[in-house]
């Protein structure tokens, strides 16, 4: 099944162009299948435009039809600046040719009476200088998190940038490092356009932070620009409740972006904690089989929750175990989980003791159970988090 494309003119914002300036003008294609198209450039006297000023970028799925679009760069002089005059954009599809003519930057006028037919690069300025002053608030993985974006007012008339404005992401604290480090580290992500000579600060209640790290402003291939930081404050500060804020400013932007996060409150504490033997060898096949141990834990509230293992005192590789993703528990508001801790046969490990450690954001403590595959289960126990002293370890050889 064909679809034809629509056309839209775009035009670059110089006001007013001058004689040695480049001016783009573009060429928007959309809602077409099959996927083939083919962008020509004419003056309106029709002659061809050299197509080493020309650039045609390739044909993007989105919504069940293609887009695509081209672009033409030329000095402001090849511009024609009579209304009477345009450059002509062709486009060839399956279904058919069809064309749209494209004035110069110093032609746009205000939008024509309604009842004018077709989308106008003029109406549509006009409909973003008319958009309320809405602020913008968006959250990070159900966190709250979130980023507030003014937009600046402007003299209606005048030629406006459409560019989308950056957006900033404020990731709140792994749970390893609060629980076992008793650091709360907060990352900061700022995507956008023209982000060179941007910068990331940071505030907690409102006082200004030192001690970041950051990494970038980095391009990408897509033409965007990221940059990041890092920022370490004790596990008290965050557990105080003081909001944590992380701003974006620079010379490019008019106006900040912030992002804030605050320390939510939650329900209830984990409980229900279990540690228990799935498979065993038995003591002639000590040396030849793995064993399997299950930690389960329930009654919980929010979802996020750290769960890990450690073998004496020392935390047990990732690679070791898997947690699954918490799930909701019928009839209640409280999620559970469980997480599957493999064994390797070697005596150093057979005769270890293995604990499940809990953290959550509701419980002042560690809540932990032991189990040891010689002697059974231990007491579960509840403990402080600085009180571990837990240290990444090599993993050894997996031996079946």
């Amino acid at each position: 099944r064909q679809s034809a494309p629509s056309l839209f003119p775009l035009v670059s914002c110089v006001s007013p162009p001058s004689d040695e300036s480049l001016v783009a003008l573009g060429c928007l294609a959309r809602d077409f299948l099959p996927s083939s198209v083919t962008f020509s450039w004419n003056y309106k006297n029709s002659s061809k435009v050299s197509s080493q000023n020309i650039q045609d970028f390739p044909s993007v799925l989105r919504g069940g039809k293609y887009l695509a679009s081209s672009r033409v760069l030329l000095p402001s002089v090849s511009i024609p600046q009579d209304p009477e005059a345009f450059l002509v954009c062709e486009v060839q599809h399956p279904s058919g040719t069809k064309s749209v003519s494209i004035s110069g930057p110093a032609s746009r006028q205000l939008p024509a009476p309604a009842g004018t037919p077709g989308p106008t690069l003029s109406t549509v300025s006009t409909k973003a200088l008319t958009t309320p002053r809405i602020p913008v608030r968006s959250t990070v993985r159900g966190q709250p998190g979130a980023q507030t974006q003014e937009p600046p007012e402007g003299p209606r008339g005048a030629c406006q940038n459409h560019t989308r404005p950056p957006s900033v992401y404020l990731l709140l604290p792994p749970l390893q490092g609060l629980w076992l480090r008793a650091e709360a580290t907060f990352t900061c992500l700022a995507v956008g356009q023209d982000l060179q000579e941007a910068r990331l600060s940071w505030a907690v209640a409102e006082e200004p932070q030192g001690g970041r790290m950051e990494e970038g402003p980095t391009e990408h291939t897509n033409g965007s620009w990221s940059l990041s930081s890092r920022l370490a404050l004790p596990r008290s500060s965050w557990a105080a409740g003081a909001p944590v804020t992380c701003r974006l400013s620079g010379p490019g932007l008019r106006s900040l972006v912030t992002a804030e996060a605050r320390r939510e409150h939650a329900a209830l504490a984990p409980s229900n904690l279990a540690v228990r033997v799935l498979t065993a060898p038995g003591p002639l096949a000590f040396t030849k089989a793995a064993s399997w141990l299950l930690c389960e834990v329930s009654s919980f509230s929010p979802l996020d929750i750290l769960l890990t293992w450690l073998e004496g005192q020392q935390e047990v590789d990732p690679s070791w175990f898997a947690t699954a993703r918490p799930a909701a528990q019928p009839g209640n508001p409280t999620f559970r989980t469980w997480s599957v801790l493999r064994v390797p046969a070697s005596p150093g490990h057979q005769d270890a003791t293995y604990t499940c450690v809990v953290g959550h954001e509701a419980s002042r403590t560690l809540l932990n159970a032991s189990w040891r595959l010689d002697t059974g289960p231990l007491l579960i126990q509840q403990r402080l988090g600085a009180e571990w002293k837990a240290s990444k370890r090599a993993p050894a050889s997996p031996e079946a």
